[in-house]
């Protein structure tokens, strides 16, 4: 921990707090969103099969390549998670420290 009465390092941490809630904010919405377009395929499956079944093979690669893309969403997710955790605990020992709030 830096020094914790710097009014500037107290401030630049809120202000990067802010941005990783921001993009935390982003990334749940896209995990959602993911979760939503799965259950929509599986939608599709059910109803015509043999035409989705042709289609999935044909775009295996992208799929692959999509799989991986939502896995490292999902590991970028859990590391703002942990980040905001830390800011938010930094905060408060500033906060204890200090008596006071900027």
């Amino acid at each position: 921990m830096r020094q914790p009465n710097n009014k500037k390092y107290y401030n630049n941490l809120r202000s990067v707090l802010r941005y990783k809630e921001e993009c935390r904010s982003y990334f749940q919405e896209l995990d959602e969103l993911n979760r939503l377009q799965k259950k929509a395929n599986w939608n599709l499956f059910l109803k015509i099969p043999l035409l989705y079944l042709l289609r999935f093979f044909l775009y295996l690669p992208v799929n692959t390549l999509r799989l991986l893309k939502t896995a490292s969403d999902r590991f970028y997710l859990l590391k703002l998670n942990n980040e905001v955790e830390v800011l938010k605990d930094e905060i408060k020992i500033i906060d204890k420290i200090n008596g006071q709030n900027y």
